[in-house]
């Protein structure tokens, strides 16, 4: 997987030098309640999750990395991998707004699902997203997610109750991989 890259980003593995930088995007209140509650974690708790995450047996995580200087500027997940259903769900965050909205997300999805498709043999690939997350459903749908259905009432964001669109891709639908 290190290999791989796009003409920006490439995806790489996790290192001990990340975990500060995760750490502040999942701290970052703004970033998070994109895809729910916010709620701060300590180091203790983030260093723990990332280590739990790294010996996961059903989830990958990966750095997004520039690829001109390997500086991280997200992160990928894929959880819930079933080899039976030969599915998982997926998440991703680009971890500054100054590397937002410049296609870098949409680059490195295009990695992940190569690796999806043709490393872990997988033919569904889902994800939830905010329904006024506009930003985030047309990268999506670049990549070739489709919405599936709404989730109303799905989450509970600063005194609201908000909506969720559950998008998936099947392998089908992008052709011969």
């Amino acid at each position: 997987m290190d290999s791989k890259s796009t003409p920006r980003v490439r995806l790489r593995s996790v290192s001990s030098e990340d975990y500060e930088s995760l750490f502040r995007w999942v701290n970052d209140r703004d970033t998070r309640i994109q895809s729910g509650a916010f709620e701060p974690v300590s180091w203790m708790e983030h260093k723990e999750w990332i280590e739990r995450t790294l010996q996961a047996k059903d989830a990958k995580i990966f750095i997004i990395a520039n690829r001109q200087d390997g500086s991280a500027i997200g992160h990928v997940l894929l959880t819930e991998i079933s080899s039976v259903h030969r599915s998982c769900s997926l998440s991703i965050r680009i971890g500054s707004e100054v590397d937002r909205n410049k296609g870098l997300g949409t680059e490195a999805m295009t990695l992940l699902l190569e690796y999806a498709w043709r490393d872990l043999g997988l033919n569904r690939i889902q994800l939830t997203v905010r329904t006024d997350n506009e930003r985030a459903r047309r990268s999506y749908q670049k990549s070739g997610f489709r919405i599936e259905g709404t989730m109303r009432d799905a989450v509970f964001i600063d005194g609201k109750f908000r909506d969720l669109d559950l998008m998936a891709i099947l392998r089908s639908d992008v052709g011969d991989v």
